[in-house]
């Protein structure tokens, strides 16, 4: 069964049985391969670092239907441990996934309570084109690559550990807060 996710004048998003197996694989692959903030932070830092990050970066995204691309990565050495990170745009110039879009792949990758429970940002990619950045940690991981994380989804403002920093990053346009 497909689900089809669409506001008047916005892309559909689509996920189906195929969507759901690829998203699960990213998943599976993010969690195999974690990714240390403080060599990502050293990395955007210089141009040739940049090219390496968003190589690797490529080879944790995955494209779903009609133009929508998502990038998700586990990322450890945040202040308060371990993160989840998903960023995901739409192939169209100037547009960006919505909300609902995003929190039906935010559910299959593992993230709890939505996107008020995230830190969120805004990301020039270039060319027109923007991602929404959902972060959101996750206490220890159990076998199956699940984590004890607490729904925090009724907090009112996200907590200063939560404030990315990429944001504070001003060597790379890929990580200013818009």
């Amino acid at each position: 069964m497909r689900f089809q996710f669409r506001i008047p004048g916005t892309t559909p998003l689509v996920i189906g049985a195929a969507e759901r197996t690829t998203l699960a694989s990213l998943r599976a692959k993010a969690l195999a391969d974690p990714s240390e903030l403080s060599v990502i932070l050293a990395q955007i830092k210089t141009k040739e670092g940049l090219v390496v990050h968003m190589a690797r970066m490529r080879d944790f995204t995955v494209k779903l239907p009609y133009g929508f691309l998502v990038t998700f990565s586990i990322e450890t050495g945040w202040s308060f441990g371990t993160a989840r990170h998903m960023s995901m745009s739409s192939r169209r110039r100037g547009a960006v996934p919505n909300v609902p879009a995003i929190e039906l792949v935010m559910k299959e990758l593992g993230f709890i309570g939505g996107v008020k429970a995230c830190a969120s940002w805004k990301e020039d990619i270039g060319y027109g084109q923007f991602a929404i950045n959902i972060v959101q940690p996750y206490g220890e991981l159990n076998e199956q690559g699940e984590s004890d994380s607490v729904d925090r989804s009724a907090q009112e403002e996200t907590e200063p550990c939560l404030r990315a920093p990429y944001l504070d990053t001003a060597t790379s346009r890929h990580y200013k807060n818009l």
